[in-house]
């Protein structure tokens, strides 16, 4: 990690920089609260993302074609528009993650979408 760090009564603020491509751009950290730009280097995610007592609201994009749109996540649940590029969703959905034995799976509760090849399911296992 490097950049700068201010550190004071339990905040961040400053610029981090995480060299190995997991994360890079300006991250401020104040009572559990994170906002900024990020930017994720192997595809994964970028955009901005403001994280605020366990929401998540921001631009998501996957470089590999996997999902492009906008991302709401809120309390477990995320909401919003998401765009398939290889032609399988377009659409408005809504999930919710609910434990299972096997650990936490994603669970659709609502869709209204374009549906190509019918492969929901797929993409919802794989993400």
């Amino acid at each position: 990690m490097t950049g700068t760090v201010e550190h004071e009564y339990g905040r961040m603020t400053g610029t981090v920089e995480y060299q190995y491509g997991r994360m890079t751009g300006t991250v401020e950290y104040q009572y559990g609260r994170m906002t900024g730009t990020v930017e994720h280097e192997y595809g994964r995610m970028t955009g901005t993302v403001e994280h605020e007592y366990g929401r998540m609201t921001g631009t998501v994009k996957d470089q590999y074609g996997r999902m492009t749109g906008t991302v709401k996540h809120e309390y477990g649940r995320m909401t919003g528009t998401v765009k398939h590029e290889y032609g399988r969703m377009i659409g408005t959905v809504e999930y919710q993650y609910k434990m299972q034995p096997k650990g936490w799976v994603k669970v659709m509760i609502k869709r209204s979408a374009t549906m190509k090849h019918m492969q929901v399911r797929k993409l919802s296992q794989k993400r």
